[in-house]
This record gives structure tokens, C-alpha cells and sequence, in this order.
């Protein structure tokens, strides 16, 4: 059964929405206050761009990646000031509401 989160952000990906940008650290700081900002373990050292994470996005790109939510983008990378695109946005949101 399709958890209704997905169906919801789903929605919004073919609305109005649709066309709107989000950074992956944006995306991140959405799913982790969503979350309820839980106590974010871990760090982000294993990203070479880890030192270009914004101030306000630390603890969400922690928590993101330290529980599956999102992950690199391959090469070492976070790419934190990158586009997120709408599949990443629709897999982080249904990944997160499977957990």
C-alpha cells in the first residue's frame, strides 16, 4: 500500500508546484522539521562539500543522511546548494514516510 505522504507529494509535483525549486539542503530541513527535528546523530564528514552546508541545514542534513533519508550524490559529493530534482524530492518524502 502506497503510505498517503506519497500520494500527497505526488500531487503537489504535478500542480502548481511542479515547476518550484528546492536545494537538497532545503529538502533536507523540510523532511527532518516534518520529522519532528529529532536528536540528529552522526556527521557529515564522509562528504568532501560537506563544508558548504548552510548553518540552518547542519542538523537536517545530518539526520537525513544518518537514517537513509537521503544520501550523496555520488563522488564523495552532498552537493547541499544542488537542485533537488522532483524524483529525489518524491523518493526522500515516500523513503521517510515508509520509516
Amino acid at each position: 500500500m502506497i503510505p498517503q505522504a506519497c500520494i500527497h507529494i505526488g500531487e503537489l509535483m504535478r500542480g502548481a508546484a511542479a515547476a518550484a525549486v528546492i536545494t537538497r539542503e532545503q529538502l533536507a530541513v523540510m523532511l527532518y522539521r516534518y520529522a519532528g527535528s529529532p536528536a540528529a546523530g552522526g556527521s557529515l564528514d564522509g562528504f568532501a562539500d560537506a563544508g558548504k552546508v548552510s548553518g540552518y541545514a547542519q542538523n537536517g542534513l545530518v539526520w537525513a543522511t544518518s537514517n537513509g533519508v537521503m544520501s550523496g550524490k555520488g563522488g564523495g559529493m552532498l552537493d547541499p546548494q544542488g537542485l533537488a530534482t522532483r524524483v529525489q524530492i518524491s523518493f526522500s518524502f515516500c523513503n521517510k514516510s515508509l520509516n
